[in-house]
């Protein structure tokens, strides 16, 4: 049975998984038991290199199952780093699980408004202003902001957070350089 993907990048053709190897093929699983769809977007990009697919992927599962974010955390903070990258198409994914996992519809219109940090739940401020802070980071962090972090939320979820917002950035570079689009049935984002 052929499985047709529909290509998200004008740059790249799509990749089946017919078209893959025995071990590529053992990647698009991987990630197939995550997404019930199979690679999509920049990850569907990623299969033409297998070998850094899995790598990307393993990366974000562990985010998905091992870190100390919670699910409702992660992705409020991937939401608040992909809507700081103008990265669409992740966007438009991790508006629904952010929902489903429970950051309010309030929350999420703040974050695509980039709405300022006191317009925010107080619980959310000190994970929003961190991904900000990170997103795209050309500077250090501020010392006061790692700081109140580290006192509020512990070493090991600071250092996973840290990471979680350099992943996400990358994301954003990986969706703009592969010229990744929205899917049509995507509602408008920002």
């Amino acid at each position: 049975m052929s499985t047709q993907v529909i290509p998200d990048s004008p740059r790249f053709p799509a990749v089946t998984r017919e078209s893959l190897d025995p071990q590529a093929q053992a990647i698009w699983d991987r990630r197939q038991k995550i997404i019930s769809a199979g690679p999509t977007g920049h990850f569907n990009v990623l299969m033409h290199t297998p070998p850094l697919m899995g790598l990307i992927h393993d990366l974000e599962t562990y985010f998905r199952r091992d870190s100390s974010l919670t699910e409702r955390e992660r992705e409020l903070m991937t939401l608040a780093i992909v809507r700081e990258a103008q990265a669409k198409f992740a966007w438009a994914r991790h508006e629904r699980r952010a929902l489903q996992c429970g950051v309010s519809r309030e929350t999420v219109e703040g974050l695509r408004r980039q709405a300022p940090l006191e317009a925010l739940a107080p619980e959310d401020r000190l994970m929003v202003e961190l991904a900000r802070a990170l997103a795209g980071a050309r500077r250090e962090l501020p010392e006061e902001l790692f700081n109140r972090v580290l006192q509020a939320k512990g070493q090991r979820w600071t250092i996973e957070a840290i990471a979680l917002a350099g992943h996400y950035t990358m994301v954003g570079v990986l969706i703009h350089g592969f010229g990744v689009v929205s899917k049509p049935e995507d509602e408008p984002t920002f």
